[in-house]
């Protein structure tokens, strides 16, 4: 015996269930959200600092969004390079994010081209890792898209309120709480995206060369080591899948 579904119970449910998922994203990136403040606040009083509009300088927190990509356009401004060289190293340093994009593309390959772009402008660091932690067990594509909406605007306005406390505090950086916090946020992030030896590698490699070129002009050192870690982990995991034994059950 067939038992009709009453159409405002189902979509009561898939009201319900879209809830339970942003919840779930808001829930999955809050720590993530508080342990990045010291950040954000340290970008904030970096823009006020280098002297830049008030207008200009809070709105580069909404428009390049991205701890390490704003930090370089802030720096490169205020030190008075050329443009051409500011948005070249912008996006090189924000190169990371066509990988986060690159291994997102599985679960959004059946998406609409404005949920991609959307969805997109939000994928950072601690918006990819929640997220693909929780698509291995979230298998649909309704729930995760709640899940990932929830989790990148909650991230994305706590940063923009924060950001913009900063710029209005603007000798914030020289307290030595923030000096100490901020790279152990950045650390903590790191090693969060550690996954394999690939991503291992492209961590240290990169660490060592921005610590070794830190003092060169226009913040360059920071961009090769930018660009040399992404290559080192790209080739590391090309040597490890070519070295991988082929699937399949082996002959006794």
């Amino acid at each position: 015996m067939q038992t009709d579904t009453d159409p405002a119970t189902t979509a009561i449910e898939s009201a319900e269930s879209r809830r339970d998922a942003a919840l779930a994203g808001t829930r999955a990136i809050a720590p993530l959200a508080t342990g990045l403040i010291p950040l954000a606040l340290t970008v904030g009083a970096t823009a006020a600092r280098a002297g830049l509009p008030p207008l200009v300088g809070w709105a580069s927190s909404a428009t390049l969004y991205g701890a390490s990509g704003q930090l370089t356009w802030i720096q490169m401004t205020h030190s008075g390079a050329p443009a051409a060289l500011v948005v070249g190293a912008t996006l090189l340093v924000n190169m990371q994010m066509l990988l986060y994009g690159a291994a997102m593309r599985r679960y959004w390959a059946s998406t609409s081209r404005r949920w991609r772009v959307a969805a997109g402008f939000l994928l950072v660091s601690p918006v990819f890792a929640v997220a693909t932690e929780r698509f291995r067990t979230e298998h649909d594509p309704v729930r995760r898209r709640w899940f990932y909406l929830a989790a990148g605007l909650t991230l994305w306005t706590t940063w923009l309120a924060v950001t913009g406390i900063g710029y209005a505090f603007g000798g914030l950086p020289s307290l030595p709480v923030l000096a100490t916090l901020s790279p152990l946020v950045i650390l903590s992030l790191a090693l969060r995206a550690v996954r394999d030896t690939a991503t291992l590698a492209a961590m240290v490699v990169a660490s060592t060369l921005a610590i070794v070129g830190r003092c060169t002009p226009y913040d360059i050192g920071t961009v090769a080591a930018g660009i040399t870690g992404i290559a080192t982990g790209l080739v590391v995991s090309r040597v490890a899948h070519t070295e991988a034994p082929p699937s399949g059950n082996a002959e006794p």
